[in-house]
């Protein structure tokens, strides 16, 4: 699943469910991640959420290929932490952000013009 967020965000959410026990935690993610995107979208960032069930590389192949700057990644260890996992294009993994941490990240760029 992917959740694009106006120029800014993008999340992609694995799609694994070989086992029953995989297919609930998938329902988790799905959950979690459209939170997530609830929760920016109500910072003021247009989301979009794509289900398309690809790969997870391939999910950030084409946000990369869409020019999207910023790509949040939720998974199992992401629910449980209760994080995003941020990658931009331009310096590829930054590592676990809170919403809030994020949220404020977006903020800074907004108004400094300079690079999370």
């Amino acid at each position: 699943m992917l959740i694009s967020i106006e120029q800014m965000v993008v999340a992609a959410l694995p799609q694994t469910n070989d086992f029953v026990g995989e297919v609930n935690m998938i329902e988790v993610q799905r959950k979690y991640g459209e939170a997530m995107a609830e929760t920016i979208k109500q910072a003021g960032y247009r989301v979009e959420i794509d289900c398309t069930g690809e790969r997870l590389g391939k999910q950030i192949r084409n946000a990369e290929l869409e020019k999207i700057p910023v790509v949040a990644v939720v998974g199992k260890r992401e629910v449980e932490t209760q994080t995003l996992s941020i990658r931009t294009r331009q310096q590829g993994d930054i590592g676990t952000m809170n919403i809030t941490e994020l949220k404020e990240s977006l903020a800074q760029v907004l108004v400094n013009k300079t690079k999370i």
